[in-house]
This record gives C-alpha cells, structure tokens and sequence, in this order.
C-alpha cells in the first residue's frame, strides 16, 4: 500500500479510490489515508483526483467515526479546493479533539482566505494555596560536614569514588 501512495498515476488514484470506497478486501481508512497522502504531495497533479466519484468517497469519510479520518478530508478537501465543504469543517471547528479543531482551520483558512483559527483549552490552574518551598519562605536544609572524596584505581584499573 505503501508504494502506491508514491506513484502519483490514473490507475493508483483509481485503486486507492476503490479501496477506499470498500470494494476491496483491504480496509477502506487503509486506502483513504494513502489517498491523502498521495494527494497531498508536492508532486500530485490534482487533475487525477478532479471527479465526483473521488469527492463523494472522500465526503464519507467527513464524519467518519476516527478523527485521523476526518482530519486526512479536511486537509485533502483544502488541497482540492473544494469550497462547498466549508459547512463541514466548520463543523470540525466544533469537535473535541484539539487536532481535528487546528487542521479544520488550517483548511478554512485556504479554503476562503481570511485567517481562522481553532479554539484551544484555556489554561489553568488547580489551586492557588502555597507550595511550601515554592511561594513561601524556603526550608533551611541542615547539610552534613563537608566530606573529603578522593578517586582512586580500583584492582580492574577502572576508576571509583572513595
């Protein structure tokens, strides 16, 4: 599967579509996610992808069970410049998984041009009480005499702290 997704041809596109549609044994998320990857590379010609059939295999993957799959259809239908899949991702705006949120906005932003960005948890804080140590008055620590070490050789010749 993996070489597949390395030659960027008619007929990988065509067997990497019908995995992914489930017209084969292999499993389907196999063939979609080699699907993204191949299209996604600097050396695909978007022209081999350029059909219905290709976009409606794709959309089933929009709301996919697995986020790695809904993820791999934003970032294929930014790639593809398909515009009519913004209600979609902006869908995927509102997901759980942080991921899905940031490659739904990477792929508005290209798809439409003005900057979105995905919402992130804020940060906080579990408590405010004093760390001992920390954010009060520090611990004097009684430390022993200062001790005398020397390194000598051992029977072995090897090195060790006395």
């Amino acid at each position: 599967m993996l070489c597949i997704s390395h030659v960027p041809s008619a007929a990988s596109v065509e067997l990497l579509l019908d995995i992914a549609a489930g017209r084969t044994e292999v499993r389907p998320e196999q063939g979609f996610d080699q699907l993204c990857r191949l299209a996604t590379s600097f050396r695909f010609d978007r022209d081999l992808l350029d059909s219905p059939g290709a976009k409606a295999i794709a959309l089933e993957f929009a709301d996919h069970p697995s986020r790695v799959q809904r993820s791999h259809f934003a970032e294929l239908a930014a790639r593809m410049g398909w515009k009519d899949t913004i209600p979609l991702l902006e869908e995927m705006l509102e997901d759980e998984h942080l991921s899905l949120r940031v490659e739904a906005a990477e792929a508005l932003t290209e798809l439409t041009g003005k900057k979105v960005e995905a919402e992130r948890p804020r940060a906080s804080f579990p408590g405010t009480d004093i760390v001992r140590g920390l954010l009060s008055k520090t611990d004097q620590l009684k430390l022993p005499r200062k001790a005398k070490a020397d390194f000598v050789s051992d029977f072995d010749g090897r090195a060790r702290l006395c």
